[in-house]
């Protein structure tokens, strides 16, 4: 499968490294579908609007700050940093970024000139306008599209992609392990537990340029909205979540404390206190491996538009959402299983 990448950042710095390992054979990587089998993958293009990436291979870009990643192995890809798309206005980003872009024929060009079958696209959460673009350039030319960013591309432009022959999976990954899979999975075992859960909070704090971009208000208010409606999903729960922090010292690590109260039994008071720390990009690579496998499948089968038994699974703001982890992960066993 050819993939072409826009936005280098950590999490595409940690995915491009699983891939490379996937490519060669190793096999130790969780999957939430293990039947699924991997297909090579081969990235033929990448795409970003740092002119400190933007000319050079994508081995070495991976790696260019504001970066933290961890290198993990060695990335063999001899692809070229091309300039993208930049419709927005950087934010808290400017002080970090030195914006360099092409206009967008130039970059439609360049999409059809590398021909993918898939773009991955894992650019920054505040520039909605240059996602839009990118999602209307892979519909019009039958490209297939994953969106790791909170742009609303699977639930607003699916008909456009559906027109052209193509599918979209979407919006806004959902970690392996992050605090927004933990706190809903938290409350899941609650309820199993009979506990009536009333109000839950939690707050993330991290060290990645996304974590800087998701304290400006608009973006935060985008995410915040979107992490505490999948959380609360159809139950009567008050819950808050979002990110509140940029600690820049942290890097790659993200800590996030949870807080759920309720109550049990003959209405005796529950709380728990929780205080989770991960790697924030490492974090994405299971999914998105996961992604790429199922996407073989897709394409294989001539999906189009939207997919929610996929999307149900894989992201916070997906089309179609389900009542639980469990029940979108029947679906997506289900479905996959079928294809």
């Amino acid at each position: 499968m050819r993939l072409l990448i826009i936005g280098v950042g950590n999490l595409v710095a940690s995915v491009v490294q699983a891939i490379e390992d996937m490519n060669e054979g190793r096999n130790d990587y969780f999957s939430f579908v293990p039947h699924l089998r991997w297909e090579e993958v081969r990235i033929v293009g990448a795409l970003d609007v740092d002119r400190k990436k933007v000319g050079l291979k994508l081995s070495q870009a991976l790696f260019v700050p504001p970066n933290v990643a961890s290198k993990f192995r060695e990335v063999k890809s001899d692809v070229t940093v091309e300039a993208g798309i930049l419709m927005d206005d950087l934010g808290f980003l400017s002080g970090l970024i030195d914006p360099v872009h092409k206009d967008e024929g130039e970059v439609e060009d360049y999409i059809r000139g590398v021909k993918p079958d898939l773009i991955l696209l894992a650019t920054s959460s505040n520039v909605i306008h240059s996602n839009t673009a990118y999602a209307e350039i892979a519909a019009r030319n039958g490209i297939s599209m994953i969106n790791l960013t909170p742009s609303p591309i699977a639930k607003e432009l699916a008909g456009k992609f559906e027109e052209n022959e193509a599918f979209v999976l979407g919006d806004d990954l959902l970690s392996q392990i992050g605090g927004t899979a933990f706190h809903m999975g938290l409350i899941e075992f609650l309820e199993s537990r009979g506990v009536r859960v009333l109000r839950s909070y939690q707050v993330d704090i991290a060290g990645t340029t996304e974590a800087l971009v998701t304290i400006q208000d608009d973006v935060k208010d985008v995410k915040k909205g979107i992490k505490s409606s999948f959380i609360r999903g159809q139950r009567g729960v008050e819950v808050v979540a979002g990110t509140s922090d940029y600690v820049q010292f942290l890097k790659d690590r993200r800590v996030s404390y949870i807080v759920v109260e309720g109550y049990y039994g003959a209405g005796a008071k529950i709380r728990v206190d929780i205080s989770l720390k991960t790697l924030d990009s490492q974090n994405a690579v299971v999914p998105v491996l996961d992604l790429l496998k199922v996407s073989s499948l897709l394409k294989k089968r001539s999906a189009r538009g939207n997919v929610p038994e996929v999307s149900g699974f894989y992201f916070k703001s997906p089309p179609k959402t389900f009542k639980s982890i469990s029940e979108a992960k029947e679906e997506l066993v289900r479905f996959t299983k079928a294809l």
